[in-house]
């Protein structure tokens, strides 16, 4: 019974503590919603121009799903 209470405090550690760190860091920064939508603009546009790139690079093979790029399409418009 010891080993699983020793794992369940591993993970803890391994998982929650990061994660809690993480949160912590991004809630402490102050908020601005004009810069935060413009960063996610500029992160859609870079997606989509990645998987377009993709699309050359690999012609004939499916790695994408038309309807998370309309989405894409949609956003960026």
């Amino acid at each position: 019974m010891g080993a699983v209470s020793e794992g369940d405090d591993l993970i803890d550690v391994v998982v929650r503590l990061p994660r809690k760190a993480i949160e912590d860091t991004l809630l402490s920064m102050p908020p601005d919603a004009r810069d935060l939508s413009e960063r996610r603009l500029a992160e859609a546009r870079a997606v989509l121009v990645g998987r377009r790139r993709r699309a050359t690079h690999f012609n004939g093979v499916r790695f994408y799903d038309p309807s998370w790029d309309m989405i894409l399409e949609l956003y960026v418009a």
